[in-house]
């Protein structure tokens, strides 16, 4: 069973925090002026997966993806729709851990998305 964990990113500092039943836990005291609706909008669902790093695959990431051809080699944001994750050209299930890597996010980083692998 994947554990069901959020991201915020927010003013250049990520934030954790989990949903449970009933409410949220584990809300971070949010300085600068991160209200509870602010922190819902900007907040990013774990995937369950994790990149050939090591590093978490969250939503609103953006990820090198590189397969078995060159024709496979592309950057992609990881998004939620039809009740899974995906990459903009496949579900992101089909990727093995070892072919991804996580080289920024859409809120900090959205120009990696116009880059040429």
């Amino acid at each position: 069973m994947r554990e069901i964990r959020f991201r915020i990113i927010w003013k250049g500092k990520e934030y954790y925090w989990g949903y449970c039943e009933g409410g949220f836990e584990g809300i971070p005291t949010c300085s600068g002026g991160l209200s509870l609706e602010k922190a819902k909008e900007l907040s990013c669902q774990f995937t369950g997966l994790h990149d050939k790093n090591g590093k978490e695959i969250y939503e609103g990431d953006i990820v090198s993806v590189k397969g078995h051809t060159s024709e496979d080699i592309f950057v992609s944001l990881v998004s939620e729709k039809r009740g899974g994750f995906w990459l903009d050209k496949d579900y992101l299930g089909n990727w093995k851990e070892y072919m991804l890597e996580v080289i920024g996010n859409i809120y900090e980083n959205p120009e990696l998305l116009n880059q040429k692998v």
